[in-house]
């Protein structure tokens, strides 16, 4: 137990580990792709944000560079307009006011652009040694400049990259000049060599930079290490979850639809374990509705995959050799199981027991089926051979055929009009029964009824001297439709289901 445990354990964990490699490598392509987008798009929400401030900054620059040139008017006028509280106004190259006490009216002079630009940005320290920001705006003629001044902190707040863990730094760049409002202008240099590596400045993954459409400038964003990290990780407890579920959808597959390899070493070992078991479905007279006989069928209960159907495995066992130890299994176990019933067996019935074709080109087979008609015979059972059309019966399986028949023993064409039986067949074999197929007997519910070739067949059999077995009959149309067309033996899930021994009565009334 412990061993099965230890197996099924290593299997799942083989499963789910073989796909790693291409986890990781799909996670990495992910995390190129998210990285790129999300970058754009925190880019562009920054220069939104950024832009509106200018707005608000530059619409206030202009008031002033138009008001009555009154320096306690600027004043109070800048106390209630917008993000600005300080501002310097300059004429023909002097401060002519400010808010600012203490400053260097040198310097200050010389951050106005001397060709006239409307709106610009500079960058220097105030008093107490703190980078400010100015945006100048300067009147038509050149002879008026406001410069509003903007702590760099206090411009990040209004960014909201305060609580903004992705942003590192934040640059503008213009006139061939960049000015970083916030952050360390080579915010790569603490990089780990991990992260230089994941993050190649090559493709510039570590800056975004966007152009202002209203402005003149260059919006920079270093996007900080740690955000790549976590998109990275998210990147990848996806895809292992990815992982997770493909894994089991394939085991579930495997296990619901086993492969046929699989299917194959299951099946000799169902043979050996007698996991395979019959059930038998009632063949009933036209004429009265008793049952007259019954065809036996096999089925597999699978101990993991529960009720496998006949035409999952017989395809498998027919291609690996596997059929006639399969049907020598059919004919011990149907015998067996007859042996059992308490009841009494009137002489004349029947139980058929489908048989390949190919079955009847081994001695040792034709042995078989040669003593179990002798033992049935022994039960009053007449034993049926249906062979299936799934295959051409050739010359030397039709001599194996004719003689078992000189031998009595019964033989039934199964589904008769959808395989490869021929009509030359149907002349010179010497068979009992013909068993039409299903398809035929629907049309007899179809919309137009079409039953030409139904009725054909039934005529052919006639003729030929044949009992007509009708397969598949579901409804009381179908079953008097036939019994009125001198069918003689109907079967179907309007008579009967499939039954397993011990729940059969043999000869009574199902119609």
């Amino acid at each position: 137990m412990n061993k099965e445990l230890s197996k099924i354990f290593k299997y799942l964990l083989f499963i789910v580990t073989i796909p790693v490699p291409l986890v990781l490598l799909v996670s990495f392509i992910i995390f190129c792709y998210e990285s790129r987008e999300n970058t754009q798009l925190i880019s562009h929400a920054y220069l939104n944000n950024l832009e509106a401030i200018l707005d608000d900054i530059y619409a206030t620059n202009d008031k002033i560079l138009i008001s009555d040139g009154r320096c306690d008017t600027f004043k109070k006028k800048i106390l209630f307009d917008g993000f600005q509280r300080e501002f310097i106004i300059i004429k023909n190259d002097k401060v002519l006011c400010s808010t600012i006490n203490d400053i260097d009216e040198s310097i200050v002079i010389e951050l106005v652009p001397k060709n006239y630009k409307n709106h610009n940005v500079v960058e220097y320290k105030n008093s107490n040694n703190k980078k400010v920001l100015g945006f100048v705006s300067s009147s038509v003629d050149g002879l008026f400049s406001v410069i509003s001044v903007v702590n760099a902190n206090y411009l990040k707040m209004i960014l909201g990259s305060y609580s903004d863990d992705r942003i590192e730094s934040i640059a503008i760049s213009s006139s061939n000049k960049t000015i970083h409002i916030f952050g360390p202008k080579t915010m790569w240099e603490e990089v780990s060599l991990a992260s230089k590596y994941m993050l190649s400045s090559k493709n510039r993954w570590e800056e975004v930079s966007v152009p202002s459409k209203r402005y003149n400038f260059v919006l920079t964003l270093y996007v900080g290490e740690a955000y790549f990290h976590n998109l990275y990780i998210r990147c990848l407890l996806f895809s292992l979850i990815i992982t997770l579920l493909l894994s089991f959808f394939y085991i579930m597959m495997k296990y619901l639809f086993p492969s046929r390899s699989d299917l194959l070493k299951d099946l000799n070992k169902a043979i050996d374990q007698k996991e395979l078991y019959l059930v038998y479905h009632s063949l009933a007279s036209s004429k009265d509705g008793y049952i007259i006989g019954y065809e036996s069928l096999i089925r597999w209960m699978h101990p993991k995959l529960g009720v496998i159907r006949p035409d999952h495995f017989i395809p498998v066992a027919e291609k690996y050799g596997l059929i006639n130890k399969i049907t020598n299994y059919v004919f011990e176990l149907a015998y067996k199981e007859w042996l059992t019933i308490d009841r009494d067996i009137s002489a004349g019935f029947l139980l058929g027991i489908n048989i390949p074709p190919d079955y009847l080109l081994d001695e040792s087979c034709i042995a078989v089926i040669k003593e179990y008609a002798k033992k049935f015979a022994e039960l009053n059972i007449g034993l049926v051979l249906e062979m299936t059309e799934n295959q051409t019966i050739c010359s030397e399986k039709m001599k194996a055929l004719n003689k078992l028949i000189d031998e009595k023993i019964m033989v039934a064409i199964d589904d008769f009009g959808t395989g490869q039986t021929s009509l030359s067949m149907l002349q010179n074999s010497r068979f009992d029964f013909l068993k039409i197929d299903k398809v035929f007997v629907d049309a007899i519910e179809s919309e137009y009824m079409n039953t030409h070739v139904l009725d054909s067949i039934i005529q052919l059999s006639h003729d030929l001297g044949v009992i007509v077995v009708a397969e598949g009959v579901e409804t009381k149309k179908q079953y008097e439709y036939l019994q009125s067309k001198g069918v003689e033996v109907q079967q179907g899930y309007y008579l009967s289901m499939p039954q397993e021994i011990y729940d059969i009565y043999p000869q009574s009334n199902v119609a």
